[in-house]
């Protein structure tokens, strides 16, 4: 009750009724320190957590699929560049 009284604003109140109910208590577990991350990207929201114990990095990350294509074509080119010098030279 103290710590909601000092919430209001004013000097004094009157009539403070607090009713506090905790439907679900359960813990988890969790090593610190940890980094939370939430960005907004093409209208989706993305999340991630970065442990600080050992770097590790849970999410997912927004994917371009036209720089995923394109890299893909670059091997493909590089791979059959360097197949056709190997067959001319032989």
């Amino acid at each position: 009750r103290r710590a909601c009284a000092s919430l209001v604003p004013g000097d004094t109140h009157r009539d403070l009724r607090v009713e506090t109910e905790v439907p679900d208590l359960t813990g988890r577990l969790l090593y610190l320190p940890a980094w939370l991350a939430a960005f907004q990207y093409n209208g989706k929201q993305y999340r991630c957590v970065v442990n600080g114990q050992n770097g590790v990095v849970k999410g997912e990350a927004p994917v371009n699929t036209f720089r995923v294509v394109g890299l893909i074509a670059a091997i493909a080119l590089v791979v059959a560049i360097v197949v056709l010098v190997i067959v001319l030279v032989s």
